[in-house]
């Protein structure tokens, strides 16, 4: 009988005993992952996405000169320098030979502007503006010849320096680009008309 309760106890023993270990074998395990876990949040840190950037969409500032208005002036004046070196030729209106009215008429109405014939006729289309106000595409009209009446008009072409230019046709010369501060014509320029609004 003292035997048997011996057997058993030693077998009980041994029952409680592996199942400590197994349990401290588990625990270990379960904490072993557990600092790898917070050593691998510890060495990579918390990772956050970086957000995509905005693209904002760029707004130019507003130019005065990018105008609808201006971008006619400008096919205008471009028109104007293709017949830079066309001779003059009283009523002509081509290529071949073209007066100083007939240039205006020519290339406005390209633009489809609709302008009288005579450089006379034209200066009471549109309005007369200051000459400080002046723009390219404006007509610029004078008196020539000891003319007691305007009987020459040119296309404003550029203004440099408050020098205005102009592409007109000149009897003499044909179609070239002349100037307010040659002294032929800053005496004889009597008027700017303004066609484009």
């Amino acid at each position: 009988m003292v035997s048997n309760i011996k057997y058993w106890c030693i077998v009980l023993g041994c029952i409680l005993l592996t199942s400590c270990k197994t349990r401290y074998a588990n625990t270990a395990t379960t904490n072993k992952d557990r600092t790898i876990t917070m050593r691998h949040k510890g060495a990579t840190g918390v990772t956050v996405a970086p957000k995509p950037p905005v693209n904002h969409p760029i707004t130019e500032k507003p130019n005065r000169f990018l105008t609808a208005d201006k971008s006619k002036r400008l096919k205008i004046v471009d028109l104007a320098h293709t017949y830079k070196g066309t001779p003059y030729r009283y009523a002509g209106i081509t290529k071949k030979g073209i007066d100083c009215s007939g240039l205006v008429q020519k290339i406005y109405s390209e633009q489809s502007y609709q302008l009288p014939r005579s450089s006379y006729a034209m200066a009471k289309v549109g309005h007369s503006i200051d000459k400080t106000d002046a723009q390219i595409g404006d007509l610029i009209f004078f008196k020539t010849a000891g003319r007691k009446r305007i009987n020459h008009v040119g296309i404003i072409s550029k203004i440099e320096n408050g020098v205005i230019y102009f592409i007109h046709a000149s009897s003499s010369s044909g179609v070239i680009e002349s100037g307010l501060n040659e002294a032929y014509y800053s005496k004889r320029w009597v008027q700017i008309n303004r066609i484009l609004d």
